[in-house]
């Protein structure tokens, strides 16, 4: 039987089971309790003994050079995998890993970057070890089960003020009448074109010319190039508005090559985030640039829902929520309109 102990704000754990004894500590006394229940079956079954000798810097190592390649968005889970290396979990023998390393790795990490963060980096460390559990037979159990996972953060709601943009187009050095003869440049016109489109990042930097149907007035989002195709939604036609006409005209004569924008999406990020800086504003992202596209498109009600959630490659209607965000004065005046004199009559 486990021995569980409060001690100060931690709850300690010890188990002496035929010959083994293992000891851990936990932040809540339910985590305590589901490590202390998972290591006594491992050790009753006979389990515990077979796992290799390896620490889980070995596990990450081996995760990034066999499955990570594999995957969409592998550039960024290799860098964020390297990251891990350097953390101290990294070090621990996989026969000791416990729960309790995952648990103090979170709390680490909280102190460090949001909760947002901290999940997607979750997500990582758990298919790690559920592979090496059911594939490379390194682990007997997955150790992240029972420790609890930070809360969701909220939505962002964040949309750039017309002033904001003005400032950041000046600062890039953008005019829509000259030609887009640097990086900076195109990368502004593409935070704009997505304004309008509600691209994704790695859609707009993966966007070919042959892709592109200026005289129709929509473009393919065909999700051949990497990072180009978050699920099987995102592939779709996407209506342009007569500015993103203009825009990608603009582009498309300032250079020969097959990729519309010609910006690597890495490029594309740490160049934003110079110009957003430089222009003095706060608390933006690029990503924002789909939440300020989808929001016009969903308040100018010129779609219905699922006409939305094609155009812009959402496989949850739910999700859409997220994007329309009408204030409370917005729909006093709809509620006003002549067409919605009566709820009753309609």
């Amino acid at each position: 039987m486990a021995s569980i102990i409060k001690r100060g704000k931690s709850w300690e754990v010890y188990i002496s089971k035929k010959g083994i004894r293992k000891t851990a500590t936990f932040s809540t006394k339910i985590e305590a309790q589901n490590w202390a229940a998972a290591t006594e079956a491992g050790i009753i079954a006979e389990k515990v003994s077979g796992i290799p000798d390896k620490t889980f810097g070995d596990l990450l190592n081996k995760y990034a050079k066999e499955v990570s390649p594999n995957k969409r968005g592998s550039r960024w889970e290799i860098i964020r995998i390297n990251k891990y290396l350097k953390d101290q979990i990294a070090e621990v023998h996989l026969r000791d890993l416990n729960s309790s390393h995952f648990a103090a790795w979170r709390d680490r990490r909280l102190k460090e970057v949001g909760n947002g963060s901290v999940l997607r980096e979750w997500n990582i460390l758990s298919n790690a070890c559920k592979i090496a559990r059911d594939e490379w037979r390194w682990m007997t159990d997955n150790p992240m089960k029972p420790v609890a996972k930070p809360k969701q953060p909220p939505a962002r709601k964040r949309i750039a003020s017309q002033d904001e943009n003005d400032k950041m187009e000046h600062c890039a050095g953008y005019n829509k009448s000259a030609p887009l003869s640097t990086a900076t440049l195109r990368m502004f016109a593409g935070y704009l074109f997505s304004i309008e489109t509600a691209l994704r990042a790695g859609e707009l930097c993966a966007l070919q010319r042959n892709e592109v149907f200026i005289e129709k007035g929509y473009l393919k989002v065909t999700g051949l190039k990497p990072g180009a195709r978050k699920n099987n939604a995102a592939v779709r036609a996407v209506p342009m508005t007569p500015r993103a006409m203009e825009i990608l005209e603009q582009v498309l004569r300032s250079h020969n090559e097959s990729s519309v924008f010609n910006i690597s999406t890495g490029s594309l990020d740490t160049l934003f985030r110079k110009v957003r800086d430089r222009a003095g504003v706060l608390d933006l992202t690029y990503h924002d640039s789909r939440h300020a596209a989808i929001t016009a498109m969903a308040q100018s009600r010129k779609y219905d829902v699922l006409e939305l959630a094609r155009i812009v490659g959402h496989t949850n209607i739910k999700e859409l929520m997220t994007y329309f965000n009408p204030t409370i004065e917005e729909l006093v005046q709809r509620g006003k309109s002549p067409e919605s004199n009566s709820l009753s009559a309609q």
